[in-house]
């Protein structure tokens, strides 16, 4: 359990308690730690971490699995029985599932969610990504890389590294009243992801407001990962 702690801590000072953790990887861990049977904790959906629970299991573990759960960035949000598709029970406390154990012959299946945006398995990752800022910051972003800010969004949320996938995705920030309201000129940085990871562990998450097309970073990105420029005007 120390090990098992020290780990734990490791991810949550690397991930600040604002990210969820990548289902596959909290899946293996939980694998790993608590379960004799592979299939106790599976991926079941895109979002959903599914953890099978036999009818004799004792409360303690359920509540040790739930915290680490939650320290990982995913809650429990229902459960229902294993062979039961249809009715589901949203989750309330360990006793509402320590009673539907006892009633039920077969055991429950528990469903976790993710509390905040979800990290980005490697594979996930784009080969380049885009980032868009006005130009009157490019010689000093040529010079320092790209710093976490929070001017440069939509929304307001912690510091953060903003990129999208594609080129023409772009458009769905500068097209906006509230990115850099005033500015005209702006200059796109055309960053080397693959090359990035290659060098350093970096944890990317995928943007829930633009799924598929926008993901980010807490962490800085160095200049030399900066591949190519463009330069386009915003109409007002």
């Amino acid at each position: 359990m120390i090990y098992l702690k020290r780990i734990i801590e490791q991810s949550l000072i690397k991930e600040g308690l604002i990210i969820t953790t990548h289902p596959q990887r909290v899946v293996l861990y939980l694998t790993d730690w608590f379960s004799n049977e592979k299939n106790d904790f599976t991926v079941a959906d895109v979002g959903i971490i599914q953890w099978r629970v036999k009818k004799d299991e004792i409360r303690k573990k359920i509540e040790n699995i739930i915290v680490i759960l939650n320290n990982f960035g995913w809650y429990i949000s229902s459960y229902r029985n294993v062979f039961d598709f249809r009715n589901s029970v949203e989750f309330k406390n360990v006793d509402s599932i320590m009673n539907a154990l006892l009633e039920s012959s077969v055991g429950l299946s528990i469903y976790a969610r993710p509390k905040f945006d979800v990290e980005l398995a490697e594979s996930a990752l784009p080969d380049k990504a885009y980032h868009i800022t006005p130009l009157r910051f490019k010689d000093k972003i040529l010079k320092i890389g790209l710093v976490p800010r929070t001017k440069n969004k939509i929304g307001a949320h912690p510091e953060r590294v903003y990129l999208v996938y594609k080129l023409e995705d772009l458009q769905m920030l500068i097209s906006s009243d509230k990115f850099y309201p005033g500015e005209v000129d702006f200059i796109i940085f055309e960053i080397d992801v693959k090359g990035l990871i290659s060098r350093r562990k970096v944890t990317f998450l995928e943007d829930s407001a633009f799924p598929n097309k926008a993901f980010y970073t807490h962490e800085n990105i160095p200049p030399n990962f900066i591949l190519g420029l463009y330069a386009v005007s915003k109409d007002l």
